[in-house]
């Protein structure tokens, strides 16, 4: 249950990531992911 959630989860923010970045493109998309993927290894090591 909680690795598919967690799958669920990275393809929402993926999904939103890539849309983000359609639409603003440069050093904030860069952070904006870098915190995006701490989000989703914290997620993952807590659910773990």
């Amino acid at each position: 249950m909680a690795v598919e959630t967690s799958l669920l989860l990275l393809v929402v923010l993926v999904v939103i990531g890539f849309i983000i970045y359609r639409m603003v493109r440069g050093i904030w998309t860069i952070l904006l992911w870098v915190f995006i993927g701490g989000g989703i290894l914290f997620v993952v090591y807590y659910l773990l």
